[in-house]
């Protein structure tokens, strides 16, 4: 699969996104070594959606993002179930650990 990485600025650092066809796989806070991988690309073109979102949330003018995360790569385990449960809380809201596993059903 031929993934596009981007960087972004953030007041937290700089944020890589790894995405793909179905969307984000792979999401980096903090500096990275950068990987030579023939299947991963740096294209801004491409990103651009992406780097829009995520400049956008940062104002605070975007709550909820279009951009999908690609979860396929988990299979149907623990981190598929606990990642499902991370996207569906709501903008602004704050849960702890055992809200999460509760919620996924794996407390």
């Amino acid at each position: 699969m031929m993934l596009v990485r981007t960087t972004i600025d953030t007041p937290l650092g700089p944020f890589t996104v790894f995405s793909g066809d179905a969307g984000v796989v792979r999401t980096i806070f903090g500096e990275e070594d950068p990987v030579e991988d023939p299947d991963v690309l740096e294209d801004r073109r491409r990103a651009a959606p992406i780097r829009r979102e995520v400049d956008a949330y940062f104002r605070g003018t975007l709550r909820a993002f279009e951009t999908s995360a690609d979860l396929s790569g988990l299979g149907e385990g623990f981190a598929r179930r606990v990642l499902e449960t991370v996207k569906t809380i709501p903008y602004g809201q704050m849960w702890t650990y055992g809200d999460v596993a509760a919620a996924a059903g794996v407390a």
